[in-house]
């Protein structure tokens, strides 16, 4: 069954979270999207690198920036979602609940068990009586032997926790990194195979043999990092750089006294300067300006 993760009715109205939202949006969606990863894998809001690099896709810039807008905390060498547990279930609640509910299933189970099985029993032994004793005998051998694989097939938790990743996991791994695929970590892949099984259940995922499944999470995982190549993630958008401040000249701007080798004091508005303040206005050079001024550039000595 599929878990939630709670955000606060009130964040829609929070300013810091509605100015980070308008101001850093990819950095607002990640941290969305961190919540949800950690309330799926139950980290308790903790992101490793692993995590945060090859699954959310998160370059080192935005790292930063996500602790710098207090959106993730550093403790020690690990991330954690800020705050998460405020909000979110531990993982030990969550697991706690579970058991509990197990319980509460399997005393309901054991105070009805054998009710309303009477009837059925009468109409097995109207249906068997019909059978022929070697098709009877079959049948029972059949259901028997289908049981005992059953039995030997069924997981449980000491199974899981003391399950690691074999030396044919890191083999396979290293084939398809050299058929071109992105190098899967097996140990990291390991933890989270064995994490997830924990905290949902084998029967969640229906596994009879662990080796075998993990093989399979290995070749998703490295398809996963080879998609992720072509996709991009959270990475920061580019900076734009500001346009250039562009001069509105006027008769005794800078450019228009150098134009003319005029000085500030003693410079006026006459109509030689003002003419060469439209012409550099509108986009001239000032030997295009001198030129259509009739002046040369030796000339404007003698002007000014």
């Amino acid at each position: 069954m599929t878990g939630y993760a709670q955000l606060d009715n009130g964040l829609w109205s929070n300013e810091k979270m509605r100015r980070i939202a308008e101001r850093h949006p990819r950095e607002f969606a990640l941290w969305v999207f961190s919540i949800s990863f950690c309330s799926d894998k139950l980290t308790d809001g903790m992101l490793t690198q692993y995590a945060i690099r090859k699954i959310l896709c998160v370059k080192s810039a935005q790292e930063r920036r996500m602790i710098e807008l207090n959106l993730w905390e550093k403790r020690g060498d690990d991330v954690y979602v800020h705050d998460y547990l405020k909000m979110q279930n531990s993982r030990q609640d969550i697991e706690d609940s579970r058991a509990a509910n197990a319980r509460r299933q399997a005393e309901w189970r054991g105070r009805h068990r054998g009710s309303g099985n009477d009837g059925n029993a009468l109409r097995d032994v109207s249906h068997n009586a019909l059978r022929n004793a070697d098709v009877t005998q079959a049948n029972t051998n059949t259901n028997t032997n289908k049981e005992r694989e059953e039995k030997d097939s069924t997981l449980s938790q000491d199974d899981v926790v003391n399950w690691e990743p074999k030396r044919e996991h890191f083999a396979s791994a290293r084939d398809l990194s050299e058929r071109g695929y992105p190098l899967v970590d097996v140990t990291d892949l390991g933890t989270e195979f064995r994490l997830s099984l924990q905290a949902k259940g084998v029967d969640h995922y229906g596994y009879r043999n662990l080796d075998a499944a993990f093989s399979q999470w290995i070749n998703k995982r490295a398809r996963s990092l080879r998609d992720s190549r072509q996709v991009p993630g959270f990475a920061p958008l580019p900076d734009i750089p500001a346009p250039a401040k562009t001069c509105h000249h006027t008769w005794k701007c800078r450019h228009v006294l150098d134009l003319l080798h005029r000085e500030e004091a003693t410079a006026g508005p006459d109509l030689l300067a003002q003419r060469a303040a439209e012409l550099l206005n509108a986009g001239k050079t000032p030997e295009e300006a001198l030129t259509v001024l009739g002046l040369a550039m030796d000339e404007t000595e003698a002007v000014a």
